[in-house]
Formats: C-alpha cells, sequence, structure tokens
C-alpha cells in the first residue's frame, strides 16, 4: 500500500529540538523556508531516510533526497516507501530492493508486511470483505466490511459499506466512537480528521470534537501540525493548524502535505505547478538560529556540563516492554545500579498512547518543560538503540517542569544528551513502572 514521512539537551545544540506550545500569531510566509524544486512532478510522497518517492508525467518513478535532488532515477514503473534503508521498487518484468544508494540488495522479508499494532487483516472468501485478527489469531472484527484502516493509537476505522459511513473500533474490536461519519481517516497522534455534511474536522480518541467543522480537508497530524484546506476570500487555500486550532503556517497554498522528517511538500499555483519542500517552522533548523539560542543559553546556564565530575557509564541491555511488546531501540546506561533512559527516547513511546506527553522548551524560564496530554513532535534523535559502548557522563543541572510545577529528577548528560531513571519519569508523567523479577524485564504501561 503506497504512502503520499534523546531530548538532546546538550548545550550545543539545545534549541534546534525544542518547540513552543502557543502561538501568538502565525508565522510569516517571509520566515518560513521552502526549497522550490526546478522540476515539476506528477507525484511527490513524504521523506522516509531521507528519501521522497516521486513520479513523472509518464508514470516512471525514483527517489529524491531533501535538497530536491534526484538521488534514484526515474526508471520504475512503481515503487514503495524506504524502510530501515530498504525500498521495493517494479520494473515492467522484476521486482527486488534497492537501498538508499539505489543499489540492488539481497532482501528476504516481505516489504509490504508493516507493523500495525500487532493486528492483521482478514479477508472473507472471496476478498471482498475486510476484518482483523489478533497477534493470537482471535478475530476481533469480522470480515464483513467494505474497508478497514490501519491501527493508530490503538484505534482502526471501519467502514461497513463502499459508501457507508465510517466508525472507530477498538483492539477488542469494541465500537468506541459511535458516531457515523461521512468521511473519516485513521487516528494519527491522538486525532482523526472527519467529515460531516461536505465539512472537516477532527475528534481525539475519545470520539470528542477538538477541532471544529470549518474545513474544506484535513490531513494527517504529525509532528504538532495538521495539513488543512479552508476557504481564504473566496479561494480554497491550504496551510497548517496546530491541535489547538490554531493557524501556524499560513493559508498561502493551494495543497500541503504532512510533515515526515521534519519536512512536508507543498504546493502553488493553479495547476500545483510549483512544489517545494518547507521544513518544519516548530523545529528550528537554520544555523543563525542555532548558533544564536546556543550562545544565550551558555550564558543563561554556564554550569550545565562545566567542572563537574566525569562518571563510567556501562551501556545497558535491560530488557524492557510496553504494554506487553518488547522493546529493542532504547539507548540506556546503567549508573550505580540504575537504568537510565533518554527522554525523547520515552516520549516517542509514549506519543499516541494514554501517556503521551510534549517536550518543549520554556524559554522565560530556561528549563525544559513536559506537558501531559500533548502530542510529542519528534526531533528525529529517537529510538536509534546506541552503538553498545560504555561512555562516561556528568551530573546533569538542567531543570525540568511538567504542566507548568518544577520537578526534581535526578538526570546525567552523556555524550551530548540527558537520561533519566524511568521510575522518576513514570511518576511524574503517570505512567506505570513495573518489574518483572521472572524475566528480568522492566514493564512499562501507558494505555
Amino acid at each position: 500500500m503506497k504512502k503520499l514521512f534523546a531530548l538532546v539537551l546538550s548545550i550545543a545544540i539545545l534549541a534546534s529540538n525544542f518547540v513552543t506550545v502557543s502561538y501568538a500569531k502565525p508565522f510569516d510566509e517571509a520566515e518560513l523556508d521552502v526549497l522550490w524544486l526546478d522540476t515539476e512532478y506528477y507525484l511527490i510522497g513524504e521523506f522516509h531516510d531521507g528519501l521522497a518517492e516521486v513520479m513523472n508525467e509518464e508514470g516512471k518513478e525514483g527517489f529524491i533526497n531533501t535538497k530536491g535532488e534526484v538521488v534514484i532515477p526515474l526508471i520504475y514503473e512503481m515503487v514503495f516507501d524506504f524502510m530501515d534503508g530498504v525500498a521495493s521498487v517494479y520494473t515492467e518484468d522484476d521486482d527486488f530492493h534497492i537501498n538508499t544508494k539505489g543499489e540492488k540488495v539481497n532482501e528476504t522479508r516481505d516489504y509490504l508486511d508493516y507493523d500495525n499494532e500487532g493486528m492483521e487483516t482478514i479477508y472473507n472468501d472471496d476478498y471482498t470483505k475486510m476484518g482483523y485478527k489478533n497477534a493470537e489469531g482471535v478475530e476481533i472484527i469480522a470480515p464483513i466490511n467494505f474497508y478497514v484502516g490501519e491501527f493508530h493509537d490503538g484505534i482502526v476505522r471501519v467502514q461497513k459499506e463502499e459508501y457507508g459511513p465510517s466508525q472507530y473500533y477498538d483492539k477488542a474490536g469494541k465500537l468506541i466512537v459511535d458516531d457515523e461519519f461521512d468521511s473519516a481517516y485513521d487516528f494519527n497522534n491522538g486525532l482523526a480528521g472527519v467529515m460531516k455534511n461536505g465539512i472537516m474536522g477532527a475528534i481525539n480518541t475519545k470520539g470528542e470534537v477538538v477541532i471544529p467543522f470549518e474545513y474544506q480537508w484535513i490531513g494527517k497530524f504529525s509532528e504538532g501540525l495538521i495539513p488543512a484546506k479552508k476557504y481564504i476570500n473566496g479561494d480554497v487555500l491550504a496551510g497548517f493548524i496546530n491541535e489547538k486550532n490554531e493557524v501556524v503556517v499560513p493559508f498561502v497554498y493551494v495543497q500541503t502535505d504532512s510533515f515526515s522528517e521534519g519536512l512536508a511538500i507543498v504546493y502553488k499555483g493553479e495547476n500545483y505547478e510549483k512544489q517545494g519542500i518547507l521544513k518544519n517552522p516548530l523545529l528550528a533548523n537554520s544555523k543563525e538560529d542555532k548558533k544564536e539560542k546556543v550562545e544565550e543559553t551558555k550564558v543563561e546556564n554556564p554550569s550545565e556540563g562545566e567542572n563537574q565530575a566525569e562518571v563510567p557509564v556501562k551501556y545497558s541491555k535491560q530488557n524492557m516492554t510496553l504494554d506487553g511488546k518488547a522493546l529493542d531501540n532504547l539507548e540506556a546506561y546503567l549508573i550505580d545500579g540504575h537504568n537510565y533512559f533518554k527522554l525523547r527516547d520515552i516520549a516517542k513511546l509514549a506519543d499516541g498512547t494514554n501517556s503521551k506527553f510534549a517536550v518543549n522548551w520554556n524559554a522565560d524560564k530556561k528549563m525544559i518543560s513536559l506537558v501531559k496530554g500533548q502530542a510529542y513532535v519528534a526531533a528525529g534523535t529517537e529510538l536509534t538503540g546506541g552503538d553498545g559502548l560504555d561512555k562516561t557522563g556528568v551530573k546533569s543541572t538542567f531543570p525540568v517542569e511538567v504542566d507548568g510545577i518544577k520537578v526534581e529528577l535526578d538526570a546525567y548528560n552523556i555524550n551530548g544528551q540527558t537520561y533519566y531513571q524511568i521510575r522518576d519519569l513514570g511518576e511524574a508523567l503517570d505512567f506505570v513502572v513495573d518489574w518483572d523479577n521472572t524475566a528480568k524485564t522492566v514493564v512499562l504501561k501507558m494505555n
């Protein structure tokens, strides 16, 4: 199926990874960082592994990089997004896998198999109706539906008839949003676009309307922003709003796609002929921004990482599960018998669960601000697993607040990133941290 995308507390790069949570006004168009492409494409997909699928008017497909350069030529009949450095491609005579250099690689996995929160699509005998079974093989949604979406946030969209309304079910097959919508999208980061009477808004996982029905179109919520279209002075224009329905990117485009890896495709022109790559304005990406904010941070926080004794930290292979699913891509270190984990790793894991929280920078207080219940904006450094090597670290003195209240959290700065004890984070952010002594496993529960 085709798809059209470490809390870094090091002083040297601190400001680049934090976003604000309120907006007095949208960014001016002149403030936005857009790379306009020299070549016009018939289709441009989301960025994955730094590459985006493109199609020309002849229907041939390939990939461009974040600079808009063609790095894998448009010679294929069909391509799929990269995943873990590998993409499936099809020619007229063959299909195979390539790496990000365009080289053919031996890959035995079925690329079309994707993580669907442990759920598997099932069909009736003639493959005209769809349903779901869980990881244990138990049917939870009977294959009697025209369409079922993908599971996100533990919820799936179900459309019983071809032109019928959509509803939402959980992993137990229980109807959880019983309002029937004319059209609806899958959940993403706790929100789903829905349509009534030809107008779109968005609901949360409780079925509550959180974005009012006032848009011609609403896209996927990612990286803190929602692409949307509405009437502006008689024209339907596109921009980006946040989950509070505040305009962040002005409605000056004819179409906008969702953000992925900090980038989104935007279009101008009556025929969408002007195409660009927009950087997420919530992430301070410019070198000038980084330099200015880093110098300010150094002045305000001169003690962070300075004049403190280094301590040896041992790379930890601690087993951990989240809501029953094993985790294998966390970077953790053992210090004085305690495991310390990256905050952004935990925030990424919590995103889309009942324990989600945002990671922001409070410029007024000069402290890290965690906001419970808000969607997390990824920085691209999460869940990498680390290099498996022991290191040295220093005690971190950087202050933290949760929902505006300062909390005391034991932390260490290791290799330019800050790590916290998982039990401290659980207590501060209201998720369960338990210990399975038989399996010697840390057990997280966020739903």
